[in-house]
């Protein structure tokens, strides 16, 4: 069944969906279910990734880091390994849709 609404006069009428339409819900469900969530993992690790290569150069003995400094950057760094594992699922779904990244663990400054 599909909900087909008059904005005119606001009446709600419910119509059956054709073979077409019940297969593209199906689709898209299926799509939702199966695909969705891995590229969205794909997509996390992608970022997570770039965001460690780029703090890599913290980690080596010559950095101009003192040995404090460094040790907040390990931190940060073990936070984003953490990641996705150590989030709960709505953790996850607000993470993977923040696409200004602020929710992000933050680098130390």
């Amino acid at each position: 069944m599909k909900r087909i609404v008059n904005l005119q006069t606001g009446e709600i009428t419910d119509v059956e969906l054709s073979e077409e339409e019940i297969l593209e819900r199906e689709a898209k469900e299926a799509y939702a279910r199966d695909i969705l969530p891995s590229i969205l993992l794909e997509n996390l690790r992608s970022v997570r990734n770039k965001l460690l290569a780029e703090s890599d150069w913290t980690q080596v003995p010559d950095s101009p880091l003192t040995e404090e400094q460094r040790g907040e950057w390990r931190t940060y760094r073990q936070e984003l390994r953490n990641l996705p594992s150590s989030l709960t699922e709505e953790q996850y779904r607000e993470l993977v849709r923040d696409e200004n990244h602020e929710l992000w663990p933050v680098p130390p400054t």
